[in-house]
C-alpha cells in the first residue's frame, strides 16, 4: 500500500500544466470542466469541440488530463491549447501515468463550484448542457448532482443505440427523492459519466473517485 501511494506521488510530482492563462483570464470559474484522455486520437477534437460550443452566462475553466498518447491524441490537444489559452489547462507529465492518477491529479486541479466530465472518447451534443444543468443545482440547493439521458455512438458502423432504454422520465417521477437516492445504490441505476454535472463539496464529501 505504501508502494502504491509514493508511486501515485511521485507521478503528482512529475506532473506539469501547460502554460496557459485561464487563472488571470478566469479567477473564479463556476464550472470545471474535466477531461481525461489517452489514445483517443479518433474522437478528442469532437470531445473538445463540444465543450468549446457551450453558451453560457457564467465562467468555466476546462481542464484536459493528456497522458502521454502517442496515436496523435496529444498534439492535437496542445493545438487547442495554444488557441484557446483563456480557457484550457493541459495537465501532463512526460510519461503515462496511468488513468488513476490523471484522474486525481485533475481533480486536484478544479476551481469551480461545480464539476462536469467528459471524457476524451465521449462528446456532448446539446450547447445549452452546462446552462442546464447548472440553473438546476442553483435553484435546488439541497441537490448535490444532475444528469441526463445520453446515447452511444458506434464509430464502425455510425449506428446510434440508447444503454439504458428503461430510464425515461416516468421511471424516476415513480420515486419520491429520498427513496429515488437509495434506488440509485441499490439498483446499482448507472450514470454516465458525460452526463454529469455535480457539486464539487458534495464529491468531497462523498469520496467518490
Amino acid at each position: 500500500m505504501m508502494d502504491y501511494l509514493e508511486g501515485i506521488e511521485k507521478k503528482f510530482m512529475d506532473s506539469y500544466e501547460v502554460d496557459n492563462n485561464v487563472i488571470s483570464a478566469v479567477p473564479s470559474p463556476l464550472v470545471s470542466i474535466r477531461t481525461s484522455t489517452y489514445q483517443h486520437v479518433k474522437y478528442i477534437g469532437q470531445c473538445i469541440e463540444g465543450v468549446l460550443m457551450q453558451k453560457t452566462n457564467f465562467p468555466i475553466e476546462y481542464i484536459i488530463g493528456e497522458d502521454y498518447s502517442t496515436d496523435g491524441t496529444r498534439e492535437i490537444v496542445l493545438e487547442y491549447a495554444r488557441k484557446y489559452p483563456h480557457v484550457i489547462r493541459v495537465i501532463t507529465a512526460d510519461y503515462n501515468v496511468g488513468a488513476k492518477a490523471n484522474g486525481r491529479r485533475c481533480e486536484n486541479a478544479i476551481r469551480g463550484k461545480y464539476v462536469a466530465l467528459c471524457e476524451g472518447d465521449d462528446y456532448w451534443t446539446d450547447p445549452y448542457k452546462l446552462q442546464k444543468q447548472v440553473d438546476s443545482l442553483e435553484e435546488n440547493p439541497e441537490y448535490g448532482m444532475v444528469f441526463t439521458r445520453c446515447c452511444v455512438l458506434d464509430m464502425n458502423t455510425n449506428t446510434i443505440t440508447d444503454p439504458d432504454p428503461d430510464y425515461t422520465i416516468d421511471f424516476f417521477d415513480k420515486y419520491e427523492k429520498e427513496i429515488l437516492i437509495n434506488k440509485i445504490i441499490e439498483q446499482r441505476i448507472r450514470i454516465r459519466t458525460p452526463a454529469v454535472l455535480y457539486r464539487k463539496k458534495s464529491k468531497m464529501r462523498s469520496g467518490m473517485n
